[in-house]
């Protein structure tokens, strides 16, 4: 069952129980909203997405808040930017922006290399005919207002989201210090769960023996990051 805003605002009521009063209902709405602003900085599996936009002959400054999806928030750390050509896959490296500034920019070619400075990315060479560029990504979210409101975080991360709630509020409007302090704790364990899950799921390798139910069996693995 998908979560919306007002269920998030119930169970977080039920849990303050008497801890409450109405100063505190009335921050609840903005204190989900902070939470998730703060963790949205984080890779999950749900926050990501994967789109593409066409790079122009000769254009090799591209700005995120204009060509990239409104929700955009951050590139993939390993797979931000990846050329296809013929469909062929090119990742793009990253470079520092000071590395760029030496290179000679009137130089065009099939680009592999791109610096990022604040919301401008810089590709290098300059393109010498249009490419599709896929773009891998992390997503910001917009603020949480209507009852019927959902969004990614709500749908899979319930325990990260209420329990940091909590935390938040014993912290700052009762000034419970172990209860705050308990509500963090799990909040840290929701997310060290959340993010375990998200290695499984990136996770390589292969299975070996012919019938998992012998002895031979065996199952290998490594992480991707």
């Amino acid at each position: 069952m998908m979560l919306d805003f007002s269920d998030y605002k119930s169970r977080i009521e039920d849990r303050l129980r008497k801890n409450s009063n109405s100063t505190i209902v009335a921050a609840i709405p903005e204190e989900i909203n902070r939470v998730i602003r703060f963790f949205s900085r984080e890779e999950f599996w749900f926050n990501e997405a994967l789109t593409s936009i066409t790079l122009e002959v000769g254009v090799n400054d591209i700005t995120t808040n204009t060509s990239f999806p409104t929700d955009f928030r951050f590139l993939d750390r390993k797979s931000g930017l990846t050329m296809i050509d013929n469909n062929i896959q090119y990742p793009l490296e990253k470079i520092n922006p000071i590395e760029y500034k030496y290179y000679n920019l009137g130089q065009t070619g099939r680009p592999y290399q791109y610096a990022q400075i604040a919301n401008q990315v810089l590709i290098y060479f300059a393109p010498d005919d249009t490419y599709d560029l896929q773009i891998q990504y992390y997503k910001k979210y917009a603020e949480l207002v209507n009852d019927t409101d959902t969004n990614d975080f709500l749908e899979n991360a319930e325990g990260l989201i209420i329990n940091k709630v909590l935390a938040n509020i014993y912290s700052e409007f009762r000034i419970d210090i172990e209860k705050a302090a308990a509500y963090d704790a799990r909040a840290t364990d929701e997310f060290t769960q959340l993010q375990k899950l998200r290695n499984r799921r990136q996770a390589t390798g292969k299975i070996t023996g012919e019938n998992p139910r012998v002895s031979g069996f065996r199952f290998t693995h490594r992480n991707r990051r």
